[in-house]
């Protein structure tokens, strides 16, 4: 085989893999994108049952088989339960205004 055909050959399958590579970037960019619109979810409804005092299921965004994610939801509980009742009794300052949130894109 002489250097023109092993030449041709490897021009042939960079040619190949670039094209399917380039492909993946699109999809890539996708999954980033739904990753980052989930994360934003996931944080807009916690600062919502912040805000409101009053626990919000985030459990959808959650892979419920581990346990840390257990601990999240009961924290969230626990954080709108003492807010709220602090805010009741009069206890403390709960702040009820939102402010601004931005996600920067990793």
């Amino acid at each position: 085989m002489s250097w023109l055909e092993k030449f041709l050959k490897l021009a042939v399958i960079l040619f190949v893999l670039i094209n399917l590579l380039s492909g993946c970037s699109y999809i890539l960019k996708d999954d980033k994108d739904l990753i980052k619109n989930t994360i934003e979810r996931f944080y807009d409804t916690q600062y919502k049952a912040y805000l409101k005092m009053e626990y919000i299921d985030i459990t959808p965004y959650l892979d419920m088989s581990r346990i840390q994610n257990h601990n999240k939801v009961t924290a969230l509980k626990e954080l709108t339960f003492r807010r709220k009742y602090t805010a009741e009794k009069g206890y403390g300052y709960a702040e009820k205004r939102r402010f601004p949130l931005e996600f920067k894109c990793f």
